[in-house]
């Protein structure tokens, strides 16, 4: 009995290390056999790399310095890493049927986290991904506002002179990063004032078992963050004095919002500004206070509150601003409040669903496709 045992055991033992060899062989023949030549990557403007093959496209722009965003490690779910792909980009990975729109496919518009470079690829970079930096900073603050959400305040320690337009986000890092590598990021949008770029605010929503955010909510005044940017176009252009902006924000989309109200604040003649801001309860409607106290000093500004759940009396035993709650999706305040025909620009910040039915919304009173600019989450 216990000699047959053995028997099975020496065989069991035998098998485990024929097959531990062989997967070490495969590995040492595709390292020293398998190896995709090095390959020319083609870039806008007529600049040319010359870039390891075998690896996707995402590593390949990293590695030669260029700042290209991207939170989820090249897994494809973050739909983020989007660059305008000519020749050589493969066939359409599944991830990018799921996340990149057919009308962007057909203009080229690949993620490149799902793009192989096997051999000679074009790629047209986004601005943004050339002039994003890497970014040291010192935390100053870390503050819960509401439940589930902190704000997080940042001194900008190096490089010196660095700035960001209302409306953008930047990649925050949980270990300090090196060109090429795949460091654990998230994105964030800026809520502070453009005009003070030497310090930023950021909301964070803290999501529990999260990789990022729980341990971003921890952080201590002195603490040292890296992040890289900024990135994004969502960014108000210039427009005519008869020209309305809607922003229409859903959680933490309301981060860029504050940051494009106060810049708007800043201007000789400020246009007539819609800010349409939604959340599950009014405490969940966080920095109601400021908004409403800036419609009151500021008569340009129409600030419309929306809460699905409760009556939006105030948190914690205190009374909300002046402000009128509308019940309900911020969606439905959206079609209810703002009117048709109006001649606007509008910015979009929330949750997928909250952008693509504000874009049916806002295109069936009359905006034009280019005329509204979105960041999805």
């Amino acid at each position: 009995m216990n000699s047959a045992l053995g028997e099975v055991c020496g065989a069991v033992l035998l098998i485990d290390v024929l097959v531990g060899s062989l997967c070490l062989a495969i590995c040492i023949v595709r390292r020293v056999f398998c190896r995709w030549p090095d390959v020319k990557l083609h870039l806008n403007e007529g600049e040319t790399r010359t870039v390891a093959g075998g690896q996707n496209l995402l590593a390949a722009v990293r590695g030669e310095g260029f700042l290209l965003p991207g939170s989820c490690g090249g897994r494809g779910t973050c739909g983020i890493c989007r660059v305008r792909v000519g020749r050589g980009g493969g066939e359409i990975a599944p991830a990018e049927e799921v996340l990149v729109s057919p009308s962007d496919r057909r203009s080229g518009v690949r993620l490149a986290c799902q793009v192989r470079v096997r051999g000679a690829i074009e790629a047209d970079l986004p601005e943004d991904a050339r002039a994003a930096r890497f970014v040291r900073a010192s935390v100053t603050a870390c503050e819960k506002i509401s439940a589930d959400i902190n704000r997080l305040l940042l001194d900008i320690a190096e490089p010196p002179g660095w700035k960001f337009a209302a409306g953008q986000y930047v990649q925050v890092f949980r270990e300090p990063p090196h060109p090429g590598d795949e460091t654990l990021t998230r994105a964030y949008s800026v809520a502070s004032d453009p005009a003070v770029p030497d310090s930023i605010e950021l909301h964070i929503r803290c999501v529990p078992g999260g990789e990022m955010s729980p341990w971003l909510c921890d952080r201590n005044v002195g603490d040292v963050l890296w992040f890289s940017g900024p990135y994004g176009a969502m960014i108000l252009p210039e427009i005519d004095a008869d020209t309305d902006v809607v922003c229409v924000a859903g959680g933490v989309g309301f981060a860029p919002m504050k940051s494009v109200i106060r810049d708007i604040s800043r201007r000789p003649a400020p246009p007539k500004t819609w800010l349409f801001a939604g959340a599950a309860t009014a405490e969940a409607l966080y920095d109601h206070d400021w908004a409403a106290d800036m419609a009151e000093r500021h008569p340009w500004l129409v600030y419309v509150p929306c809460v699905q759940n409760g009556s939006g009396a105030g948190t914690k035993g205190k009374p909300a601003r002046a402000a009128r709650f509308e019940h309900g999706l911020v969606t439905e305040a959206l079609e209810r409040r703002f009117p048709a025909g109006k001649k606007a620009v509008a910015l979009l910040c929330g949750p997928e669903r909250m952008v693509a039915a504000s874009r049916l919304i806002l295109a069936a009173k009359g905006l034009p496709p280019a005329g509204i600019l979105a960041d999805a989450f």
